[in-house]
């Protein structure tokens, strides 16, 4: 096969695995699609990707090996992007937010908030 047909086979599994993805979450609940916000995500930043005409022919051709590539390739990304301890991420971001003070400046203050008393000995002045 030429690099175009490899392409082309690719994308029509792409495109039928993507089809059949968004046909199932379309039925779906508001709550529940949220709760798949992180799956539907990853499922659309790989067919972006795998779509491109960047990867070599031999990983092009692994990948035609699966009934469904799409899902092999999100589940793998989300593996290795998305398992690292959610609890230290949003603890870095709240001390971000605390330490750097951009916060007050891109988003509106809360006017009817009184900080407490120990509160106001942390905030800068």
């Amino acid at each position: 096969m030429t690099r175009e047909e490899i392409l082309d086979r690719l994308r029509a599994k792409l495109t039928k695995n993507i089809d059949d993805f968004q046909r199932t979450w379309r039925s779906y609940t508001p709550s529940t699609i949220i709760a798949m916000s992180k799956t539907i995500y990853a499922t659309q930043i790989a067919f972006n990707e795998l779509c491109r005409d960047k990867h070599p022919d031999d990983v092009i051709e692994n990948l035609l090996r699966f009934e469904n590539p799409l899902e092999v390739v999100r589940d793998q990304w989300i593996n290795e992007h998305f398992t690292q301890d959610m609890s230290r991420a949003m603890g870095d971001a709240l001390l971000t937010i605390k330490e750097h003070h951009d916060a007050e400046k891109e988003y509106k203050l809360d006017e009817s908030y009184s900080p407490s008393e120990m509160a106001q000995t942390l905030m800068p002045g």
